[in-house]
């Protein structure tokens, strides 16, 4: 037996409620050859309870036709989770994220003048790169905050 790793493309979501995505999750893999019930035996998830759920969660619904599909909290969330305590906890990191939080809210909420504003002053400052977009601030996406730093 050999062991390995391939993205597959999970494109034909219908809903996103668990029985919506379990169902496509294993019809997917079963349309690229696998066969589920036993070469499946893992799966990670977010934290999301429609994902995770033990009751009706997507990880319960695709553990029940194949049981041997073990559960596990995604580590690259934890460790999402773990960096953005970590900044709420440091003053100047939290300050600083706080007024990034402000400013996205100010330009993208208010109206369109300060994000016509915001584009604006980036061309006259960086005239060979192209303006830069705000990021909304996500406790579950630390993407976001290290754009935002940018």
């Amino acid at each position: 037996m050999h062991i390995y790793e391939s993205f597959l493309d999970f494109k034909s979501v219908v809903g996103l409620d668990a029985k919506s995505l379990s169902d496509m999750i294993l019809q997917t893999l079963q349309s690229y050859g696998l066969d589920v019930k036993t070469c499946l035996v893992g799966q990670g998830y977010d934290g999301a309870s429609v994902m995770s759920g033990a009751q009706k969660g997507v990880q319960q619904r695709v553990r029940e036709a194949t049981p041997l599909a073990v559960y596990t909290h995604c580590y690259a969330h934890k460790l999402n989770l773990v960096l953005v305590d970590c900044c709420k906890s440091v003053s100047d990191a939290a300050d600083f994220f706080r007024f990034a939080r402000e400013a996205v809210q100010y330009v993208f909420v208010s109206d369109a003048i300060p994000h016509k504003v915001w584009l604006d002053v980036q061309k006259e400052l960086y005239r060979d790169e192209p303006p830069r977009q705000l990021q909304r601030l996500s406790d579950t996406r630390w993407a976001c905050r290290v754009i935002a730093c940018m």
